[in-house]
């Protein structure tokens, strides 16, 4: 019982210690938040801005997203590395970089006027959950001394994963957010290596996580990495939107389920890829012997 009760009160400081940050960290970076003005334009406030409950409405989205980020970190972290810290700064600097690409698609993809703002808010999340991570390693982790078994043959899925989710999350800017259509599309080499990268971290993320996925089918491995993993901190990241403006629900989920299933389909075909080629293998050893 008091284990638990110290369990509860450790994920706790994680929690309140990560909203103090971002709060934190807005006050210090000046420009931060607030949407691209293309979408402010094309768009109403939302119903947060209307009732000035904007400030509520972050703390307790934030609120939720550190309690996914918590919940997965719990059930990978043993995987992540041997020492508490960097294990944790691995998960939170991870899911960093995903938001700073996330706002960085302001800049590449939409061609927002509010360039500087977008980059600012990356470098401040990207700080933010670094150190979300540092705290939660430190508080809900030990130190092992046991050596960390990477498979090197799961660099091999980077190149799957980029190459789906740049085909998925590119396809989905031509059927969502209709209002900036003229905004939502892609127009030059940048556009496709600014896919390809992000899809390439989301790759390395794979790489950097599998050890601790402890499903053993490889497909449900596949599911929980691309939906769970990434996915729920995909979708919670974007739902900041709808905290400024009053974006239709439907175009934000249909922006986060492409992005994800082309993860998923890229880890699948990785996986055949990976076990035809074994079969090769061992049908050519079998032979010889």
């Amino acid at each position: 019982m008091k284990k638990n009760i110290i369990f509860i009160i450790k994920n706790f400081l994680v929690l309140i210690i990560t909203i103090l940050m971002f709060g934190a960290a807005s006050k210090l970076i000046n420009g931060t938040g607030n949407m691209p003005q293309f979408l402010i334009d094309a768009y109403e406030s939302s119903m947060f801005l209307k009732t000035g409950t904007k400030t509520l409405a972050i703390i307790s989205l934030c609120s939720i997203i550190t309690v996914f980020l918590l919940l997965n970190f719990h059930m990978i972290k043993e995987g992540i590395h041997n020492n508490r810290l960097v294990k944790g700064l691995i998960y939170g600097g991870s899911f960093g970089i995903v938001w700073f690409f996330g706002f960085t698609e302001f800049i590449v993809i939409n061609h927002s006027e509010n360039a500087l703002q977008h980059l600012r808010s990356s470098i401040r999340d990207l700080l933010c959950l670094s150190l979300f991570g540092l705290v939660a390693g430190a508080l809900l982790c030990k130190s092992q001394n046991n050596r960390m078994k990477r498979n090197l043959s799961s660099l091999v899925s980077i190149p799957f994963i980029a190459l789906f989710f740049a085909v998925f999350h590119g396809t989905q800017l031509y059927f969502t957010f209709r209002s900036v259509a003229e905004r939502q599309t892609i127009s030059g080499l940048l556009d496709i290596i600014w896919l390809l990268a992000f899809g390439m971290w989301i790759g390395f993320m794979y790489y950097l996580f599998c050890p601790g996925i402890r499903f053993k089918n490889k497909y449900l491995k596949s599911l929980f990495f691309s939906y769970s993993i990434f996915g729920t901190n995909w979708l919670l990241f974007n739902s900041f939107y709808n905290i400024f403006l009053d974006i239709p629900l439907w175009d934000l989920f249909i922006r986060c389920f492409t992005g994800c299933t082309g993860i998923f389909i890229g880890l699948v075909v990785y996986e055949y890829v990976l076990g035809t080629r074994r079969l090769i293998v061992s049908k050519n050893v079998k032979g010889e012997v």
